[in-house]
């Protein structure tokens, strides 16, 4: 996937934060992000309107209602641009609804943010994407 379009749904902004730290690391941008059921509702719009053409969705399981938020939303992101790849973004490592699960914790590398993008994108983490002067 050369430019990928991303986009972020968390109802913690400190995540968009991390999100956008390790994109940067990959030489990936994030596009648009929710941080409520109303912002999400937006991008569904847009995505609905063809206006937005996303390939890759990072959920967090909560955005506002209750707990299984993400797990709607995968249902509706799959039902409306089913070619989306959805990463589960999540501190519950037994979430299953997700064509991936990324555990928002360092401890379990095989399912980090980190690895998972860098296998959907063909990317590679760097530790700084700050291009060298001379």
């Amino acid at each position: 996937m050369q430019n990928p379009v991303i986009i972020q749904f968390d109802e913690d902004d400190s995540y968009f934060m991390v999100v956008e730290m390790i994109c940067f690391n990959l030489g990936l941008e994030v596009g648009p992000k929710a941080q409520s059921i109303d912002e999400t509702r937006k991008i569904i719009r847009d995505i609905e309107d063809k206006k937005l053409i996303p390939n890759i969705a990072i959920v967090a399981n909560y955005l506002g209602y209750d707990f299984s938020d993400g797990e709607k939303l995968a249902v509706k992101l799959k039902e409306i641009a089913p070619e989306i790849k959805i990463i589960a973004y999540s501190t519950d490592k037994e979430t299953i609804w997700g064509d991936y699960l990324a555990v928002k914790s360092g401890l379990d590398q095989s399912k980090s943010l980190v690895q998972i993008l860098c296998e959907l994108t063909g990317k590679e983490f760097k530790t700084s994407n700050i291009k060298e002067t001379d």
